[in-house]
């Protein structure tokens, strides 16, 4: 019984954390208009590229290395939030290509996400999916309170109500966790030693967003807010793939192969419904609602490409339990690099279609290369035994 309320309040977060962005978009525009959205947009995706590249080796490996030293855990913790706080340095970096009030502020933001990611490693580790839920749904209510009380667009004053947010969360989080004291064994070598882990998460990431560096470049500020709402949507259904795994993280590295093998089918069962579903769910909300005016296409295009994900997602996960980290990071840099080039020769002539054909055909792409290089790998396996 407590299993399954344990999987019920994780279902809870990970259908409100989608819903959460999206109203958080749909609100930022209705209070402060597209245009002064979009220069939000602008400064947020430079905002959240620092925050994850302090994210690091990222949830996968800090999660991995608590299950496999249990009684370090504390330890591992501490000492990896402090190795990877050097990186928050390149915050710096706000302070040369924008104004000081608004570097400042997204420097705040940066540092309150860090701490706040981190934390979140513990409540996976423990399965604190309600205190969770109950984190984001005072975070989102904390947002909601910051930006209405904002009169007139002020970026910093928006930025500001993003930390609020992060520092209510954090202050719940540690009430909830109660960090012991403990000794710490501070090795900043680990970073290098992590690297391969970072170049997979990275990757990953990059790959959802390079195409917003790109469109940022070519649309107006306006049509940057509709194709960030539009692909937020999608990108939210996608990730739900890997949401539907963080349950299992810590029993994936000692499950049998037939019991991820039987993992993986359910996943692909679900992909088309859940899919389906949400696509509809998004139509009726951006058309009907909001009156993005996309066609339907474009619609059934980004479906698609979330559907690859249900497909990769299990099967990408035997690559990382059985070390190919570095083949998954150049599979990653290779997608994103055909990724970039087909959306660079594509946008000026067909727009927002260009983009959209682009990341539907650099998904497909990733799941056949990461099938390939399965079945490498149950080749070679198979081949030892006999």
């Amino acid at each position: 019984m407590n299993r399954a309320i344990q999987i019920l309040y994780f279902l809870a977060r990970m259908f409100s954390i989608p819903l959460f962005n999206v109203l958080t978009l749909t609100i930022g525009i209705h209070l402060f208009g597209k245009e002064n959205w979009g220069t939000y947009i602008n400064i947020s995706i430079w905002v959240f590229l620092v925050a994850f590249l302090a994210k690091w080796a990222g949830q996968n490996h800090i999660v991995k290395e608590m299950s496999q030293n249990p009684s370090k855990l504390y330890s591992i913790f501490f000492s990896n939030l402090i190795e990877r706080s050097i990186i928050l340095s390149l915050t710096l970096l706000l302070f040369i290509f924008t104004s000081w009030s608004v570097a400042l502020a997204s420097t705040v933001l940066v540092l309150l996400i860090f701490i706040y990611n981190s934390l979140e490693n513990l409540m996976v580790y423990f399965q604190k999916f309600k205190l969770q839920n109950v984190i984001e749904i005072i975070g989102f209510l904390t947002l909601l309170l910051g930006l209405h009380s904002i009169k007139g667009f002020k970026l910093e004053l928006v930025i500001y109500a993003f930390s609020l947010s992060y520092f209510v969360r954090i202050l719940i989080a540690i009430f909830v966790v109660r960090l012991p004291k403990t000794k710490l064994q501070i090795n900043f070598g680990n970073l290098y030693i992590t690297v391969p882990f970072f170049l997979i998460g990275f990757s990953g990431w990059l790959s959802t967003k390079i195409d917003l560096y790109i469109v940022s470049y070519y649309f107006s500020k306006g049509k940057l807010a509709d194709y960030q709402l539009f692909i937020s949507c999608f990108l939210m259904v996608q990730s739900l793939s890997g949401l539907a795994l963080i349950p299992f993280y810590k029993h994936l590295y000692r499950l049998p192969h037939f019991v991820i093998d039987k993992i993986n089918r359910n996943l692909r069962l679900l992909a088309l419904p859940l899919v389906g579903l949400a696509t509809l769910l998004i139509w009726m909300v951006l058309e009907k609602y909001y009156s993005i005016g996309y066609p339907v296409l474009y619609y059934l295009l980004a479906a698609c490409a979330c559907l690859a994900s249900f497909f990769y997602s299990v099967t990408a996960f035997q690559l990382y339990r059985n070390n190919k980290e570095k083949k998954m990071a150049l599979i990653g840099f290779f997608t994103i690099g055909i990724q970039s080039l087909i959306t660079l020769l594509l946008i000026q002539s067909l727009d927002v279609l260009g983009v959209l054909l682009s990341i539907l055909i650099v998904q497909w792409l990733y799941l056949f290369l990461i099938n390939r290089e399965t079945k490498k790998l149950n080749d070679s396996v198979f081949s030892n035994k006999t």
